[in-house]
C-alpha cells in the first residue's frame, strides 16, 4: 500500500493506466506537478503509475510528514484532511443536515 506523495521539483513524467493490456495516459507532470496524493489521506492502492520522461527530480511528501506538519488532530489538520478528502471522493455521501425544529435537530442538541 502506497502513502506517499511527490512533488516534481525538475523534469516531465506522465502517469497512466493499463487496462485490458492497453496503456492510456491520464496526464502529463511537470515542475510543480504532485502525484500520489490520494494515498497520503487514504493509503491505498495507486489509481495510475507514473513513468519518468526524461531526467526527474522529486520531493516527498509521506502520511507520517503530514500528520506532523499539520498535526491532523488539531483544527487545521483536520480542516486540511476534509478538504482533500473532498475533492479526492467527490462523490461520497454527504452527512445530511436535519432540517431546524425536526426532531433529528432536535436530538441533535
Amino acid at each position: 500500500m502506497a502513502d506517499t506523495a511527490y512533488v516534481v521539483v525538475q523534469g516531465v513524467c506522465v502517469a497512466y493506466n493499463t487496462r485490458n493490456g492497453t496503456r492510456s495516459n491520464v496526464r502529463q507532470l511537470k515542475t510543480g506537478s504532485v502525484f500520489g496524493e490520494e494515498t497520503v489521506f487514504h493509503p491505498g492502492p495507486c489509481s495510475a503509475t507514473v513513468e519518468a520522461v526524461t531526467d526527474v527530480s522529486v520531493r516527498l511528501v509521506t502520511r507520517k510528514m503530514l500528520d506532523e506538519g499539520l498535526g491532523r488532530d488539531a483544527w487545521f489538520g483536520a480542516f486540511v484532511v476534509a478538504l482533500a478528502d473532498r475533492l479526492v471522493r467527490p462523490d461520497a455521501p454527504s452527512v445530511p443536515v436535519p432540517q431546524p425544529g425536526s426532531e433529528a435537530a432536535r436530538s441533535a442538541v
